[in-house]
């Protein structure tokens, strides 16, 4: 999933004239997925972005945890039963592997009401009420605002450079349309969910010097595991002396479409060959089971475990780019 705020200086002609007058704001609840999907689909389409959530992801977005109260964390405004724009301040309940903290900015305004300030009123919210939660659940530690674009939403990079945000990284999604010379490496095995837990701390262990990371709480993992799209069938895991040493996380929330939410191995595993076994492994499950056109994932263009090469091998083209802006409150 990323996290973009999406607006622009000046509106469309279609609704140039239109006032912000008698527009509703209100938190966003899981009944409002079907409109917050559509709206999503409508800034895709205009920015060139692939990720369209369906309302079942949202719906689980916004399911309340320790670190997340929608009532709080998440605006929609509505111009009728129609809405045209929403943000989240998203939060965690650690620091980064880095030593900061991060509360994440998602948001987005439908293209004929942009240049209105909405963006601006929504991203002024999500900031202070991210930095309240933050600074509240993990004191003292330094604090950023993260967000992402696509790389092809130039009035979004605009919108957040005049409100302090800096380029800070770029992520490459990458697609597979499931050809080429792929089987089902026999040190692997699908996802069990007694091995969940070993999973994220395999995980933890893994990411533990990407940039950005941090740890993933049990509570967070639990969610991502019980999310209606994860396929545990298709994923896959190396397991030795009840340890998970290597995993992949497959998802699939469209039709004919599969996607490696999490790739990963652990620090003591590496140069095993143990990525590329779950790698494979998965995609020779996902075309065995017969459904899928495609498969996809994301990778850090400056990834140093060599992530972008292994995936570039094994057959995953570049499709589109996207951006992490930071700023410091």
């Amino acid at each position: 999933m990323y996290f973009a705020v999406t607006t622009s200086k000046t509106p469309t002609a279609t609704r140039a004239t239109t006032t912000t007058a008698g527009l509703r704001r209100t938190p966003l609840t899981p009944e409002m997925a079907p409109a917050w999907s559509h709206l999503h689909a409508i800034i895709a389409d205009d920015d060139g972005g692939k990720w369209k959530p369906t309302p079942t992801e949202l719906a689980e977005e916004l399911q309340p945890s320790s670190t997340f109260d929608p009532a709080q964390q998440t605006w929609a405004v509505w111009s009728g039963e129609e809405m045209i724009a929403f943000a989240l301040a998203g939060v965690r309940s650690a620091p980064r592997y880095d030593g900061t903290n991060s509360a994440f900015i998602i948001g987005g305004v439908h293209p004929d009401w942009r240049g209105h300030g909405l963006g601006s009123e929504l991203l002024e919210r999500t900031e202070r009420r991210g930095a309240e939660r933050a600074r509240a659940l993990v004191p003292g530690v330094p604090l950023v605002f993260n967000a992402m674009t696509t790389a092809t939403a130039p009035a979004a990079s605009e919108f957040l450079t005049d409100h302090g945000y800096e380029q800070v990284r770029y992520w490459f999604d990458m697609t597979h349309d499931l050809q080429g010379d792929f089987t089902d490496d026999p040190r692997t095995q699908p996802l069990s969910p007694e091995h969940s837990e070993a999973v994220r701390l395999a995980h933890n262990d893994a990411f533990s010097t990407h940039w950005g990371s941090a740890p993933i709480s049990a509570e967070n993992w639990h969610r991502l595991t019980r999310s209606a799209g994860l396929r545990p069938d298709l994923s896959r895991i190396v397991v030795e002396d009840g340890e998970v040493l290597a995993y992949t996380l497959v998802s699939s929330n469209l039709p004919g479409e599969a996607y490696f939410d999490l790739v990963g191995v652990r620090g003591g595993a590496q140069g095993r060959g143990l990525g590329r076994a779950v790698l494979t492994s998965g995609l020779a499950a996902i075309r065995e089971e017969g459904s899928f056109t495609e498969a996809g994932l994301d990778v850090d263009a400056d990834n140093p475990s060599g992530a972008g090469r292994l995936y570039t091998s094994a057959g995953f083209t570049n499709a589109a780019k996207t951006i992490t802006w930071e700023k410091s409150p």
